[in-house]
């Protein structure tokens, strides 16, 4: 084998252990499903919006998956403007664990978590130290599942200081405890609604861009 084809499939055998896409079905699918607040939910803000989530089935097929299966997702956002701490009646306050976890346990791979915005108000009660626990358990329970968990950073806004800084410390708090992390804030502040709070639309498809090159390349035990 020469020099080039032997790079060539070093590149390739590279590429799948960076890309941990694996169908854990097995049925030839890597299924990703979205969980979110309003930012992840289509139709905000006017009733027609399309968020990331809905933009990655168009992009996923380029995607290397080490089943070297298909790609597709299950836009799935958390309702009533979901915050981390919601108590519903499967899961108690606090634990972080969204009405479809438990749904789309039996029919995804990897659970993307799009959250940060509606639990820096106030009146939930959270702080950011408790938003990352509550996702360090949804990851436990992921984990239990064989899901892999990818947290997303929450986007930037126009809220005031303290809730800006809230944001923040919640930025860095996912930032040094997950490994599947991506990126929903830098490059975002030129691409807000004029309410300052939900992302345009050329900032949900660089949504889904960050979330195609993140499941791209990045491996984590």
């Amino acid at each position: 084998m020469g020099t080039f084809h032997r790079r060539s499939l070093t590149l390739w055998l590279l590429l799948l252990l960076l890309a941990c896409n694996v169908d854990r079905q097995p049925d030839g699918t890597f299924r990703v499903g979205c969980l979110g607040d309003s930012n992840t939910e289509d139709g905000w803000v006017n009733g027609t919006d399309v968020r990331w989530c809905s933009l990655m089935p168009s992009m996923l097929p380029t995607v290397p998956a080490s089943s070297n299966g298909t790609f597709t997702t299950i836009p799935t956002a958390w309702e009533n403007h979901a915050q981390l701490g919601a108590g519903t009646t499967e899961y108690p306050a606090g634990t972080g664990l969204p009405i479809q976890l438990q749904q789309l346990s039996s029919g995804v791979d990897a659970i993307i978590a799009a959250f940060g915005t509606n639990d820096a108000y106030p009146f939930f009660g959270l702080t950011p130290q408790q938003a990352v626990d509550n996702l360090t358990a949804t990851d436990t329970v992921t984990r239990a599942y064989g899901i892999q968990l990818w947290v997303a950073t929450a986007p930037p806004s126009r809220f005031p200081a303290p809730l800006q800084a809230w944001q923040a410390e919640f930025n860095r708090l996912v930032t040094a405890t997950f490994c599947r992390v991506i990126d929903f804030t830098t490059g975002f502040d030129t691409l807000l609604e004029p309410d300052g709070l939900h992302v345009t639309a050329a900032g949900q498809a660089l949504r889904a861009e960050r979330v195609r090159t993140a499941l791209s390349t990045r491996d984590c035990p």
